[in-house]
């Protein structure tokens, strides 16, 4: 499980974020703040492992609370989600040591892919004129961890069912399959679905 907080000064990004991520298996919003020095206290209080950060904040902005961190809470990361799409602004945060820079603008997969590959090690940034820098956990394909309803889907894949039957079988929605491919594609690093299958069968996750 990998237990967030979200610090921002708008509470209405916050229940946004609440909201995307209430579907996501391994992700778990541990708290919220509304300023920097809010954060720090939070950070005291919660075990969190990666934070979303937003850099304009009253008082202690996004920034600070970064440099913060990484000087008293080595062990978290950060994912910086603003809107500002300047180079300055990622200059700062690479300086400083945060692992994520994504712009308010993302869509649920990009989010949710960025914040697993930060939690495991890697590193992300997206932003001016749309391009984007990627630092992937190294040797990524041998610390995968698959979850239990990832493991099921894939076994369905593998028994050629297609997403209505899985859903059906499994009791969950057809989006919610389509997200368990998404993120075991971008776990594994498998290009194809039929790529996703022969990965786990190497790995003997399925029969």
């Amino acid at each position: 499980m990998i237990n967030i907080i979200i610090a921002d000064d708008h509470k209405i990004f916050i229940e946004g974020i609440r909201t995307t991520l209430s579907d996501v298996d391994d992700i778990y919003i541990a708290g919220q703040a509304l300023n920097g020095a809010e954060l720090l206290v939070r950070l005291e209080n919660i075990e969190a492992d990666v934070v979303l950060l937003d850099i304009n904040m009253p008082g202690i902005d996004g920034l600070q609370a970064a440099e913060a961190i990484k000087k008293n809470f080595k062990d978290v990361k950060i994912i910086m989600l603003t809107q500002y799409d300047e180079k300055r602004f990622m200059k700062k945060c690479r300086e400083i040591g945060v692992e994520g820079y994504l712009l308010k603008t993302c869509d649920k997969n990009e989010l949710v892919n960025t914040i697993i590959n930060v939690h495991n090690g890697g590193s992300f940034y997206t932003g001016v004129n749309g391009k984007t820098t990627g630092y992937p956990v190294p040797d990524l394909l041998n610390c995968v961890r698959i979850t239990g309803k990832e493991e099921e889907v894939l076994q369905l894949i593998a028994d050629e069912k297609c997403n209505d039957e899985i859903a059906k079988e499994l009791n969950i929605e057809k989006t919610t399959v389509k997200t368990h491919k998404r993120r075991m594609l971008w776990k594994t690093g498998a290009k194809t679905i039929t790529g996703l299958v022969v990965w786990a069968f190497r790995k003997r996750i399925i029969k």
